[in-house]
């Protein structure tokens, strides 16, 4: 059972998976995704007993454990159910990672640098076109030094002693800029911030501003906003970082997987 509200209406919202064994075969099937009257005990109690009351007939008379984050809310709900509970690995793991005495949330140094992400995707959001565009630049002026230095070897001997080498290279930056001149679609990229309850977003986030760095500063130039652009300092940090978080990674992979697991 996960509840959350939507940031524009402000409504709230709850969602009810349940986990089965049928037929010897593991199922993880959406009950219920639906907006509620309020995320109180009482209401989303009344809300899962109407949902396990449609799908389970005789729930009370079944043995269900129910997982769910460790807020108050949540821990009361299953009391009113009278449901063993077990706490959510995914969220411990983000409470682990971002909240606690250590957590990255309590580096200052760490605090300075997320906010100056927030800034620079909130200054880029809408800027993706800007970013793609000095990534094409970037790529063709490296495209065209290759074919000159290439063009500097040929004409700096006429018997061409490594020509088994040039053709190699030739052969292989045709290669490359065959599916460059075939692609005359663009995709529109846009930066997205982390989510604060998710903290594999953070993680997601850092890969995509180290994907983007360079274009980044640029389209940060191109806008004004030189104060906003990240040094080399910060990109020894996000690397450090990613390199921490990336350990996770397979934790979280595994108990979100839709198979059973000790």
């Amino acid at each position: 059972m996960d509840g959350w509200t939507d940031k524009y209406t402000r409504s709230p919202y709850c969602a009810v998976r349940i986990s089965v064994i049928h037929e010897w075969t593991f199922k993880v099937l959406t009950l219920a995704l639906e907006p509620v009257k309020g995320h109180t005990s009482q209401s989303l109690c009344r809300f899962m007993k109407g949902v396990l009351s449609e799908f389970y007939p005789d729930y009370r008379n079944v043995l269900l454990f129910n997982t769910t984050d460790s807020a108050s809310n949540m821990k009361l709900l299953s009391t009113l159910l009278r449901h063993e509970r077990v706490d959510c690995t995914a969220h411990c793991l983000h409470l682990l990672l971002t909240v606690d005495v250590d957590g990255l949330s309590k580096v200052p140094e760490l605090n300075v640098l997320l906010q100056k992400c927030k800034d620079v995707v909130r200054a880029l959001h809408f800027k993706g076109h800007v970013i793609q565009l000095i990534e094409d630049i970037t790529a063709d002026m490296e495209m065209f030094e290759r074919i000159q230095n290439i063009i500097q070897i040929l004409d700096a001997d006429d018997y061409n002693p490594i020509a088994e080498n040039v053709n190699e290279e030739t052969e292989q930056l045709e290669t490359e800029i065959r599916p460059c001149t075939a692609t005359t679609e663009r995709r529109h990229q846009s930066l997205k911030n982390s989510v604060c309850t998710r903290w594999n977003s953070v993680l997601l986030w850092w890969n995509l501003l180290l994907t983007c760095f360079n274009p980044e500063n640029e389209a940060l130039k191109k806008i004004g906003k030189f104060d906003q652009c990240f040094d080399q300092e910060d990109l020894g940090l996000l690397k450090e970082l990613r390199s921490f978080l990336v350990n996770f990674k397979d934790m979280t992979l595994l108990v979100s997987e839709w198979n059973p697991n000790l």
